[in-house]
């Protein structure tokens, strides 16, 4: 019976470490990615040179703006694989990037009738937003089913011997 229930421990110790992990690991790419983030709008004049020849013209405020889109993409990336890890429910990550791919065209279409072309980053920002909320959540919902399976494990585990 103490084997068992020192078994039991275990496994809650070792969920509890992998969530202690994951946030390390999320907390580790994210600090990665704003400081990238910081080096593009600090040399982003230079950036821009070499991606476009000098007859274009772009905004350097809305390449910032694009890049934080692109760091909210990244984000999102992290999101969607501890969705899946926990989960293991692709359809998940579908249903969030339907509903963010949706709202990114109606965004689209509605900030650059206003705005021009300047709305355009601001609907990518927008949309990886509601991408990584809606990923946040459930991925929660996740960790929730996922202790839950490993708890139930155990206890079915000391209930049959």
């Amino acid at each position: 019976v103490l084997f068992k229930q020192a078994e039991e421990v275990k496994k809650i110790e070792e969920y509890h470490a992998f969530r202690i992990k994951i946030k390390h690991i999320l907390a580790g790419y994210t600090i990665l990615s704003v400081l990238i983030l910081m080096l593009v709008f600090i040399i982003k004049v230079f950036i821009l040179r070499i991606l476009l020849p000098s007859s274009y013209i772009i905004d350097s405020m809305l390449f910032f703006y694009i890049s934080i889109g692109g760091l909210l993409f990244q984000y999102g990336q992290v999101q969607t694989v501890l969705c899946l890890h926990t989960s293991g429910d692709s359809r998940l990550v579908l249903y969030a990037n339907i509903i963010a791919g949706l709202t990114y065209l109606l965004l689209l279409v509605i900030f650059v009738k206003k705005y021009s072309v300047e709305g355009a980053p601001f609907a990518f920002i927008l949309c990886n937003i509601l991408r990584s909320t809606l990923l946040y959540l459930f991925s929660i919902k996740s960790w929730a089913n996922f202790k839950d399976k490993i708890l139930s494990k155990s206890l079915t585990n000391n209930n049959y011997e």
